[in-house]
């Protein structure tokens, strides 16, 4: 039985999720993007360091694909330390490119946590993050019907249009809360929390339009880990994208069974599928070796825009490794002192 504290947690979070109502980049893999789904997830690995990637590659088969990089690193920081708890720090950088006009975003972001033990099976973390975006498109690889004489199409007559500015930047500001439950000496876990992110909402405008700003993404989300067997885990994912008026849910559930459960021989398999709600069936691939991990997913396209995509709608992979320090050994005399 889950402790009075979680139980309640996870109502307050439940809660939250029905009263949400996105415009950022989104991955079927989110729970491998920490610092993009909750900056409080900083440093919140069994592993000292964490680093990982992901590749996004969607809608290849209509004009406008769209190709997402993903890449990040966190750490627990052993000083310094503010009471019983301990820091996290992580870094990511993302860029997102679409469209006949390379319309581009690129955003480096930094994260700082505060990981305090609640008993031997809880955790509660809260975290920070300030990033800067840019926000890009190249305006000369587009076309205009004034460049059309007639007869054909001539690239070096005038648009008519005033191409004004094809870049902006911005800094933004996000928080989160994650709170974690582990059962000692099992590999049963659960994260609950969410994230907030542009929480000051910055202008987002080529004409630099104060009334023109982002809105905030509401990034709330349920991940768990329950150990059935020695060797068989029962996986639970689900997390909810908002940022208004767009908002997606996505959720399922898999296994993963444990071909190596020794300590820096660990090998796993998993398989995973998930619904993003009204939009896409995606079915996911894992494998877990010693201290790499890696995954592969596809979305089928299931929504009114599958006359378009055919269903296809993208692959994605994803990378981790993984760095434990070995610890020293305690203190200790080889024989007595008389």
């Amino acid at each position: 039985m889950l402790p009075r504290k979680a139980v309640l947690c996870c109502l307050c979070f439940l809660m939250l999720w029905v009263s949400l109502g996105a415009q950022d980049v989104h991955f079927s893999h989110m729970h491998r993007a920490p610092l993009h789904l909750n900056p409080a997830l900083a440093g919140l690995s069994q592993a000292d360091i964490r680093f990982g990637g992901i590749y996004r590659h969607q809608w290849q088969s209509v004009p406008v694909p769209y190709t997402t990089y993903l890449f990040f690193a966190d750490t627990r920081l052993v000083r310094p330390r503010l009471g019983p708890g301990v820091f996290g720090a992580g870094l990511q950088l993302l860029t997102d490119e679409a469209g006949d006009g390379a319309m581009r975003w690129f955003q480096g972001a930094v994260s700082v946590s505060y990981i305090i033990p609640l008993g031997n099976r809880m955790g509660l973390s809260a975290g920070i993050q300030g990033s800067f975006a840019q926000r890009s498109f190249a305006y000369s690889r587009l076309t205009f019907d004034e460049q059309f004489d007639g007869d054909q199409f001539n690239a070096s007559s005038p648009t008519g249009e005033d191409s004004g500015a094809n870049t902006f930047s911005l800094f933004s500001l996000a928080a989160g809360a994650n709170l974690r439950y582990i059962i000692p000496e099992s590999r049963t876990r659960f994260d609950i929390g969410s994230g907030v992110h542009h929480l000051l909402r910055p202008v987002s405008s080529y004409l630099g339009d104060d009334n023109i700003r982002l809105t905030r993404r509401y990034s709330p989300y349920l991940l768990g880990t329950i150990q059935l067997f020695p060797r068989l885990d029962l996986l639970v994912r689900a997390w909810w994208q908002s940022q208004q008026p767009y908002g997606e849910l996505v959720a399922g559930a898999g296994l993963a069974y444990h071909l190596q459960t020794a300590r820096n021989r660990e090998l796993s398999l998993e398989f995973c599928l998930l619904d993003r709600w009204n939009d896409a069936l995606i079915p996911q691939l894992g494998l877990r070796y010693r201290s790499w991990e890696a995954g592969f997913s596809y979305d089928i396209n299931l929504s009114d825009f599958q006359q378009a995509t055919n269903q296809r709608g993208g692959p994605e992979f994803y990378l981790q490794y993984f760095i434990t320090r070995v610890q020293a050994p305690p203190v200790f005399k080889s024989c007595p002192i008389f």
